[in-house]
């Protein structure tokens, strides 16, 4: 979590400013992020696995890739034709390849930036201290949006991975009864705000 090693640092590094995350949205919005990470899920082989492939992109890995993925190819032809026999051919990419590439990218960003990054003047201290991950207090409508299923229970899905789901209420409230305290950020929004204004106020000051 949050070491050199993981493939999910794409969405971001836990000592990331809000104004480097705003220029990744960007990112996000050009799809460049979406084609790295397409770029990640083209790897078979484990022992030679790259966390970042695209930095050192070479004719035979973009030939594997496509060996990789034509099975996807495929089935986003059969996709395409499927929305262009019932409503045309750019449904498909205004409601089906935009917010996959768009989208997706953009709030799983998010998501990262309040779940795993550091708050603001948070300095890590040794190895383990950069393995942060904190629960959310999600409003009704960041729950619709953003984070579904139970999601903003974040730090114990890391804490138990193999708890489904759907039981993730009942060990916060387990937790919480042993005294166990859970971090938590004041939803996904209120998060982002009181990092941006703490980062202003350490500028000013």
């Amino acid at each position: 979590l949050n070491t050199e090693l993981d493939s999910d640092r794409i969405w971001g590094r836990p000592n990331e400013s809000m104004a480097v995350i705003r220029g990744k949205w960007v990112d996000d919005i050009l799809m460049i992020t979406a084609i790295k990470r397409l770029l990640q899920y083209s790897q078979t082989d484990r022992k030679s696995y790259e966390v970042a492939p695209w930095r050192k992109l070479s004719p035979a890995f973009l030939l594997q890739a496509l060996r990789v993925l034509w099975p996807v190819a495929i089935t986003q032809l059969i996709v395409l034709a499927y929305y262009s026999l019932v409503i045309g051919p750019h449904f498909y990419f205004l409601v089906y390849v935009l917010p996959i590439f768009v989208l997706y990218p953009a709030l799983i960003r998010l998501r990262t930036t309040v779940e795993h990054s550091f708050d603001a003047g948070y300095v890590p201290n040794g190895p383990e201290a950069i393995w942060v991950a904190r629960s959310v207090n999600a409003t009704w409508i960041e729950r619709l949006i953003i984070a579904p299923l139970n999601i903003p229970y974040h730090f114990e899905h890391h804490l138990l991975p193999g708890v489904p789901y759907y039981n993730l209420p009942k060990v916060r409230k387990l937790l919480e009864a042993n005294g166990f305290p859970v971090p938590t950020a004041p939803g996904y929004l209120g998060f982002v705000l009181v990092k941006v204004k703490a980062e202003h106020l350490a500028v000013i000051t």
